[in-house]
């Protein structure tokens, strides 16, 4: 074999073993040379096995930097039985995967029912139980009906008439209430009359004098 053959094969393992070394961090110079590697290499620490066991205390483990041969990371499960009243923890270097709670006396619950309003309810247990086993909702009544296809407006609906808003609020009408209007025209001085707006109740009505006739007789 030619030395410059020995040379190619050192140099190509050099590199691998360069490669490898800043994958895994511990150097980041990619042009280090093979003195450079092997003291890379004899700077990471050996750390053998590893056992760790994470509880209430130490629910973090840190890894540091190095080279392990192996080891686990555990958590050792409990079970526990309390009262409802008792504190429930687990016991040192254990956390809890299991508890049982035995209740001494059973709850008084009560059942409700209530009926649908415009205002908010907050519906609860009365005194004497200690929660709500069921609520029932009575149907909404049919005074709550559903408005949101309301087109109305105040200004469409007669003046102190109520109406209902497609949000559901009450507001009072601004039409103003004619009546039956009536109202005469000549024909000569005054040619039109302007119907006011509003409401009327279709028996008024507008005349003629006769003030053209006489006009025109007198020619």
């Amino acid at each position: 074999m030619s030395i410059s053959t020995e040379i190619s094969r050192i140099q190509s393992a050099r590199n691998a073993i360069r490669t490898k070394l800043i994958s895994l961090g511990v150097i980041k110079d990619s042009t280090a040379n093979l003195e450079a590697c092997q003291d890379a290499i004899e700077s990471i620490e050996n750390h053998g096995e590893v056992d760790v066991t994470l509880d209430t205390e130490t629910s973090v483990a840190p890894v540091v930097p190095g080279y392990y041969k192996g080891g686990e990371v555990k958590v050792v499960p409990q079970e526990k039985t309390a009262t409802a009243n008792g504190e429930i923890v687990a016991d040192a270097g254990k956390v809890l995967k299991k508890v049982v709670v035995n209740v001494n006396n059973a709850p008084k619950l009560q059942s409700k029912t209530v009926t649908p309003t415009k205002a908010q309810q907050s519906v609860g247990p009365d005194a004497g139980f200690d929660g709500l086993l069921q609520v029932d909702v009575e149907a909404i009544p049919n005074a709550y009906q559903d408005v949101s296809g309301v087109t109305a407006t105040a200004e469409d609906v007669l003046a102190n008439k109520i109406i209902v808003t497609p949000d559901g609020k009450t507001v009072a009408g601004t039409m103003i209430n004619n009546g039956a209007v009536s109202a005469t025209i000549d024909g000569l001085t005054i040619t039109e009359y302007v119907i006011p707006k509003g409401s009327h109740t279709g028996n008024g009505k507008v005349s003629l004098t006769n003030d053209i006739e006489d006009a025109l007789a007198a020619l």
